[in-house]
């Protein structure tokens, strides 16, 4: 019994605890030399390799550090560069940092928060060049989920490229001019909830690429079906009531043409979740992360004080009393 409960409660951290394999490559060009620090979760280990526990959910460290060197082989196999003409330029393990496997054994709760760091090194043909395309391959290894790289890049003299996404099939051209940064869709979020004696009230601002993959709705996306999402993804409960949302308004910023919104153009939604009679407790909870929208800040305004809480994984609830005391409940 002790060992189903167990399961039970880690079960949504080991299979579901992101939707995709998220590793980060820090790329430094210098010269002809490239230079590539790695970063991968704990987690990804079990994605990949698919090790036994010992029915409390807890991993042998030293089977993890043999499989971290064995994760070095796939990194080595299926992350590469390509030249302007398009030649493959391997790249070639140089040091493994396993020093977050510390101890005889490591939680599955524990797995994301502690990483694997690797050092790849790579010369280019020659000290000019025209453009470098990485290219990630993870699926060729069937870990039966999908794989997301966030790439950063530096030159000598300057940044070459923050955080672009690399995944199977999406390569990414690097410029020696640099490139655009991409759209964080976090920082670009806008969060206000306001508690009333009459209902909650949440204005959201977030770009437009992030509310319809959120949503899973076309363009523009309907009513019906973003309530929805905010019913189930948005939950607010008041004196333990769940209340339902009601979308008051949804405007396209930056854009003259709703119909003609580009990924990153803004959108403005105002939800409001009615209540009978003055809450005297308030939760707000946020269930809905994924590789590209992890987390958010919100400001919470009530009749006498402002409160700022940080959305995620690791803080999904906010929680009010009419007294004042506030609590990050984790779930």
């Amino acid at each position: 019994m002790r060992h189903w409960l167990i399961g039970l409660l880690l079960l949504p951290l080991v299979g579901w605890g992101h939707p995709v394999s998220l590793t980060w490559a820090n790329v430094r060009i210098n010269g002809d030399q490239v230079t590539v620090n790695f970063k991968v979760l704990l987690e990804d280990l079990i994605y990949f390799h698919h090790p036994e526990h010992d029915g409390y959910y807890q991993y042998n460290t030293d089977q993890l550090r043999s499989l971290a060197e064995l994760h070095g082989k796939i990194i080595e196999d299926y992350f590469y560069l390509t030249d302007a003409e398009g030649q493959r330029i391997s790249l070639t393990m140089k040091a493994i940092n396993t020093n977050a496997l510390s101890g005889e054994q490591i939680a599955a709760m524990d797995l994301m928060r502690h990483s694997i760091h690797y050092r790849l090194t790579a010369t280019l043909p020659a000290v000019s060049w025209a453009q470098l395309t990485f290219h990630q391959a993870f699926d060729q290894h069937e870990i039966g989920i999908p794989s997301v790289t966030f790439l950063t890049a530096y030159s000598a003299r300057e940044q070459l490229a923050t955080d672009v996404e690399v995944a199977p099939g999406q390569p990414f051209i690097l410029l020696p001019t640099g490139n655009q940064p991409p759209i964080n869709p976090s920082r670009l979020t806008s969060s206000y909830f306001t508690i009333t004696p009459l209902g909650i009230r949440h204005e959201l601002t977030l770009p437009y690429k992030a509310y319809v993959q959120m949503t899973s709705t076309p363009t523009p996306a309907p009513h019906n079906t973003a309530l929805s999402y905010f019913a189930n993804h948005n939950p607010i409960t008041a004196d333990d009531l769940v209340l339902t949302p009601e979308l008051r308004n949804y405007t396209a910023l930056q854009s003259e043409d709703g119909d003609l919104l580009q990924p990153e153009h803004l959108v403005y939604l105002d939800l409001y979740y009615p209540t009978d009679q003055p809450a005297q407790q308030v939760a707000i909870t946020w269930s809905d992360y994924h590789w590209q929208w992890r987390w958010f800040k919100s400001s919470i305004l009530t009749m006498d004080s402002t409160y700022q809480h940080t959305f995620s994984r690791y803080q999904p609830t906010f929680f009010w009393e009419r007294t004042g005391t506030v609590m990050d409940m984790e779930k």
